[in-house]
């Protein structure tokens, strides 16, 4: 997505970019004087440092699916997140502060020739309705 603020507002590439309910839907990428464009998290190049509401620090690395969906991988045995449990932002990205809401775990995968789990993560925004977003500039 492409808004019409950019550096000349204050914004930067790095900035978490909401949606109208509040939910982390993306970063800012590239920011121009007057234009900026924004990295959907269900984008297939997106990538963010998530965590569970219970764990400390980075849990996973979340990254978009065929652009509609979105899946944290990386995730060690001892940090598997339950089922229906809430995925929010770590806080490890210097501009992303910890505990922004960004959806639901769905499913656990386990598969024993891997070295790390993965989760397939529902947004908690329709990313169809997109049509207000705020950036976070400070907090």
């Amino acid at each position: 997505l492409y808004i019409d603020k950019g550096t000349l507002q204050g914004i930067q590439s790095g900035l978490p970019v909401v949606g109208s309910e509040g939910v982390i839907i993306g970063k800012i990428i590239r920011a121009n004087k007057e234009t900026s464009l924004i990295e959907l998290l269900v984008g297939d190049s997106s990538r963010l440092a998530v965590t569970t509401m219970t764990a400390t620090g980075t849990t996973g690395i979340l990254g978009g699916h065929l652009g509609t969906s979105m899946r944290m991988e990386f995730v060690q045995s001892g940090l598997v997140p339950a089922v229906d449990g809430l995925i929010i932002t770590s806080g490890l990205e210097p501009l992303i502060p910890r505990g922004l809401l960004i959806g639901t775990v769905r499913k656990v995968t386990n598969d024993q020739n891997q070295l790390f789990l993965s989760a397939d993560v529902e947004p908690a925004f329709d990313y169809r309705n997109a049509h207000v977003v705020s950036v976070m500039r400070s907090l």
